[in-house]
């Protein structure tokens, strides 16, 4: 009879941790992983009339980062620039940039200038340990570029 007491006993104080430790539990901050507002990326294998590589000189206004520093996994994740003249053979005003291991606060790139060189952005440079792209900005049908360097340090300071 004692062993039995015993048990519903610890049975009992184990039901209570474990419903305090519930309690505490949902009383933590979360942060969502799943992206609602997700968009599809336009890779730009088949952009055949898109410049192969260009030279940009924009403002930063719309980011998408990835959710962690890169270590073991990598991410890429974008950002729009806003182009304040045209670039030869690139027919839009804006122009659609995967950041390797973009990772930061909006504030610190919102409104900033940036002289890119990039180039296109291909299926192919998704994967062997950076298999995924966070992106939340509609590019209405222009492929995305990949930052191959900024002058301005803005965008390597991500990595």
């Amino acid at each position: 009879m004692r062993i039995l007491a015993v048990i519903a006993l610890f049975s009992v104080s184990m039901l209570n941790a474990q419903q305090i430790s519930a309690s505490k539990l949902r009383a933590l901050p979360s942060v969502s992983v799943v992206d609602t507002n997700a968009k599809p990326i336009l890779y730009a294998d088949s952009a055949i009339l898109f410049p192969d590589t260009l030279f940009a000189v924009g403002t930063i206004s719309r980011v998408t980062f990835v959710p962690a520093p890169c270590g073991v996994m990598c991410w890429w994740g974008t950002c729009k620039l806003d182009l304040p003249g045209s670039i030869e053979r690139y027919p839009s005003h804006e122009l659609y940039l995967a950041v390797l291991c973009f990772v930061g606060q909006s504030e610190s790139y919102i409104g900033k200038s940036v002289e890119v060189v990039v180039s296109k952005f291909l299926k192919k440079d998704v994967g062997f340990g950076c298999a995924g792209v966070y992106n939340s900005i509609d590019s209405k049908g222009v492929p995305f570029y990949k930052v191959e360097s900024d002058r301005t340090g803005v965008l390597n300071r991500s990595h």
